[in-house]
């Protein structure tokens, strides 16, 4: 269902390089579908609303050991040079991400039409004056991402998230070029609310909360947002800093969908940070060949 029409003006070579992302994206999606085929479960419920969530136990003294680390300030990392964050990393890795069977499951699910592009440690603030509480889609094509929620530091902001709205071409729309113009802050909550009633007319609009006891899949050609501006008209935060949170993120796409982005629209090559880890992730997920998961192919 395509709720808007109205592609933004640009060169030739931006809409040719556009198609070829949309298309891209769209095999690897194609892809995913055969290999869940038709099982009820949580993967074929990312595949038709475009997000999804599973539960996990997360250990009280993983979440003290990464408090001690001192990461509350915002930043966003992905080639971790610092040993004791590295150690965390892998401590992540292997005490929440390798010891949840229906988590490896997923993965092993996903790493068969996707690949790993990226992964980082990334902290957040929650505050109703950053650029991602406008509605917007991340412009990519169909791009999977993976949250690990750490520590709140705070109060925890859902994400709103338009069920469906993930089918929608890549092709970017005028209304998304808004977020990166300077706008006033009322000029921000009247787009927030036109486009929310426009969106509304075809999609269910949910509420995703960042749990720690939760892995978050987002399909983020699907058109989303923070929650702040609308917790803002209920004058419920009135613009102020509400803290922060600590997740891991993984960012999965198809790879020459992921080199076409890199170059022409991020303007760098790909060049994934942390190889040794996406390597440990590819490498234990190989094993559960012999348990009837599927397993990916090994990382290069």
């Amino acid at each position: 269902m395509k709720i808007f029409n109205d592609p933004i003006s640009t060169t030739d070579l931006y809409k040719r390089i556009y198609h070829v992302v949309d298309e891209t994206s769209l095999l690897a999606k194609r892809k995913f579908k055969r290999i869940i085929g038709n099982k009820p479960s949580s993967m074929d419920i990312l595949l038709k609303k475009g997000h999804t969530n599973l539960s996990i136990f997360q250990e009280r003294e993983l979440a003290k050991e990464l408090k001690d680390l001192d990461l509350s300030n915002s930043f966003y990392m992905e080639n971790f040079k610092d040993n004791g964050i590295k150690s965390a990393v892998m401590k992540i890795i292997d005490r929440i991400l390798f010891q949840n069977i229906r988590l490896r499951e997923s993965l092993s699910l996903l790493l068969n039409a996707y690949d790993i592009c990226s992964l980082g440690l990334m902290n957040t603030t929650n505050n109703s004056r950053t650029s991602s509480i406008n509605w917007h889609r991340d412009g990519v094509g169909h791009r999977i991402k993976i949250f690990l929620p750490l520590i709140n530091y705070g109060l925890s902001i859902p994400t709103l998230y338009f069920e469906s709205s993930h089918k929608e071409s890549c092709i970017p729309q005028n209304w998304e070029m808004f977020r990166a113009s300077k706008k006033s802050h009322k000029e921000s909550v009247d787009l927030f609310y036109s486009i929310e009633t426009q969106c509304l007319r075809h999609y269910r609009e949910i509420s995703i909360n960042w749990n720690t006891d939760t892995v978050i899949f987002i399909d983020t050609n699907g058109i989303h947002a923070s929650s702040c501006l609308k917790l803002d008209r209920l004058n419920t935060i009135n613009g102020k800093y509400l803290g922060s949170r600590l997740f891991l993120q993984l960012e999965l796409m198809d790879i020459t969908q992921a080199q076409i982005v890199h170059r022409y629209r991020l303007g760098n090559s790909l060049s994934p940070y942390n190889k040794d880890i996406i390597s440990r992730i590819y490498n234990s997920l190989s094993y559960e060949n012999d348990r009837g998961f599927y397993a990916p192919s090994s990382y290069g």
